[in-house]
């Protein structure tokens, strides 16, 4: 009887040290869920109110100021507690279309409490890229911000995010890519994001040729200056991350633990990098400089990148506009000119994309990729499972003002990636092609014409391309993880966009806005797991955690992970069939590989 009652003592001795243990855990733990209503969510994703960073000349705060190479920055404490540094500049423009410098050394005191300006973009109407609405710079744009959780640990692995925007809009103050969410959930990881040119800043060929004579005539003797100029959003992030590498260990950071990442453009960018990296013959971005050792492509191959000839249009275009025949001039043209011209609806069919074929990058990337990607970077790709919708509201509202249907365009856009068609006359799709898409048609069962050609649209735009560079990466030794994000936000657009473009970017910093997401309970929890499994790939390598056991990509299995609310799960043979095929059309079809931009299909559809 006394023996019963010990044990009966000590259990109850058990679970009320259990129950104290969890108390304590939920009362005083500092990584709580953040949860909010729709109102909340949409208080806080509201654009900054722009101020500029002064010199500190009095008393500041010891404990948030670090020294880096161009000053000391004092940081400020978030709402939830994690630590912000905002608007460093990691470089130096000397004038407009020339390649950042090092910006210079000094022991200031400077303040770190506001985002640096955006880089000049123009005004998106649709309100999607709220970066455009912020204070827009020229030459004082390139800064970057630095978002530290609360944690003691050592040499903190980086995480580097590259904002999105189609090469044309974006920026470190859109409140979708706050890092401070991510590192409240992971204190032990540091995120960077980084702002870079973009549009006629980012991506302009200064070296056009008209008549046989250069259309301005001082680049022939200036050519060894400008002629990086048509890739300045990618040296923008080389220099970026040089930067980054010198002086995150002073925010507490593992410069030898760096990790980029990226989605859309800011995938295409990554990339870039990876195969820059890579590429022995790249001069640009040297391996041995061991900048990043691992990288996250989120829906961004090579497809964005257009040929060196279609960049010609956007200098042609701004020259005959202004009656301009020198780079000097163009460098002398007032900014705010210069803005109110980059913001003309009419102008907007010149928008520069990423260019292929320069001094920078090689004319096929995807071969350079295919050749020398392997071993020595491992990467995740990853896009939603229904990209092309993004895309599709916006085409659509196009189409009513030309008098076509968005069948019609989609029946144009089909045509120009698989067969002869006014933009590539020349094409000629091989028998080796044919079969791989009639097999691919096949594969997509009893949908109807109009449902096919959107499935197509859809895999060939971004998912397609994951797993043919996935593929390539893997066949040469590499590692490489893929995922399908196959949850929608829980707003008000949920049914029409369902897993759109850019929706994965919501979940990985944990931002919503209240209207197309909502910040549910579901949402915030989806979130939460997802940044453990990048978390954890940037301290290892490895994006497995307790709970989910993620594999590496391979030909045989193509494993994949699913990732919604419902499950996040890893699927062997992932969409098999499709992907066999796409990656066949990929390989037989240099044609296929680009996707031209959008004014192209109308211009095609227009032709009938």
């Amino acid at each position: 009887m006394k023996k019963s009652k010990w044990i009966i003592t000590v259990v109850i001795c058990l679970l009320v040290a259990c129950a104290v243990f969890a108390f304590v855990k939920s009362k005083f733990s500092s990584i709580k869920a953040l949860y909010r209503t729709a109102d909340e969510w949409q208080k806080r994703n509201t654009m900054p109110v722009y101020h500029e960073n002064q010199e500190i000349t009095g008393e500041y705060d010891k404990s948030l100021a670090v020294k880096c190479e161009n000053g000391i920055f004092v940081g400020k404490r978030e709402e939830n507690g994690t630590l912000s540094w905002k608007g460093i500049p990691f470089g130096t423009i000397p004038a407009r279309f020339e390649r950042a410098v090092n910006p210079a050394p000094s022991d200031k005191v400077y303040e770190a409490y506001y985002y640096g300006k955006s880089v000049l973009q123009p005004l998106d109407t649709e309100g999607q890229e709220m970066a455009s609405f912020y204070e827009q710079g020229d030459l004082d744009c390139l800064t970057l911000v630095v978002h530290s959780g609360i944690s003691s640990q050592k040499r903190k692995p980086v995480l580097v995010y590259i904002h999105g925007g189609g090469w044309i809009f974006g920026g470190t103050s859109d409140p979708v890519y706050n890092g401070s969410n991510f590192v409240y959930y992971n204190p032990d990881i540091i995120v960077v994001n980084i702002t870079y040119r973009v549009g006629i800043l980012g991506q302009i060929n200064l070296g056009v040729m008209k008549d046989g004579r250069y259309l301005l005539k001082d680049y022939k003797e200036k050519e060894s200056v400008f002629n990086t100029a048509i890739a300045n959003g990618i040296l923008d992030q080389i220099q970026a991350l040089r930067w980054i590498k010198k002086n995150i260990a002073a925010f507490g950071g593992d410069p030898d633990n760096i990790t980029i990442c990226g989605e859309s453009a800011g995938g295409c960018s990554v990339s870039t990098l990876v195969m820059m990296a890579s590429d022995p013959n790249n001069k640009y971005l040297l391996e041995e400089e061991k900048l990043f050792t691992k990288a996250i492509s989120m829906s961004g191959g090579f497809n964005q990148c257009i040929p060196l000839k279609s960049s010609e249009r956007l200098t042609k275009k701004i020259a005959s506009d202004f009656n301009i025949s020198s780079i000097e001039q163009l460098q002398k043209l007032d900014f705010e000119t210069l803005k109110k011209w980059w913001n003309n609806p009419e102008n907007q069919q010149f928008l520069n994309f990423c260019v292929r074929g320069s001094v920078v990058l090689p004319e096929d990337p995807y071969a350079v990729y295919s050749q020398n990607v392997g071993s020595n970077i491992t990467v995740i790709q990853g896009a939603t499972t229904n990209e092309f919708a993004y895309y599709r509201e916006a085409i659509r509202r196009r189409l009513k003002a030309v008098g076509r249907t968005f069948e019609q365009f989609c029946d144009a856009f089909h045509t120009i990636c698989t067969g002869p068609s006014v933009i590539y006359p020349n094409f000629m799709p091989s028998y080796e092609f044919k079969v791989a898409y009639m097999k691919y048609m096949l594969s997509l069962g009893n949908q109807s014409y109009l449902e096919k050609l959107l499935s197509f649209c859809n895999d060939y735009t971004l998912q397609g391309i994951n797993y043919y560079m996935a593929e390539k990466q893997t066949q040469n030794g590499g590692t490489c993880y893929t995922y399908a994000f196959d949850q929608p936000l829980d707003g008000q657009l949920r049914s029409l966009l369902k897993a759109a473009h850019g929706v994965d970017c919501y979940y990985f910093f944990g931002n919503f806005d209240g209207q197309s997401g909502t910040g549910t309970q579901e949402e915030v929890d989806l979130s939460i797991k997802f940044q453990k499994m990048i978390a954890q790939f940037c301290r290892t390598g490895n994006p497995s955690i307790e709970e989910i056991a993620w594999k590496p990509y391979n030909k045989a299995d193509r494993n994949c992970m699913l990732i919604s609310t419902k499950q996040i799960k890893l699927i062997e043979k992932f969409n098999n069939d499709r992907i066999e095929n796409l990656i066949k059309m990929f390989d037989t079809n240099e044609y296929f590989r680009y996707i031209m931009p959008w004014s192209d299909a109308f211009k095609q559809m227009l032709s009938r």
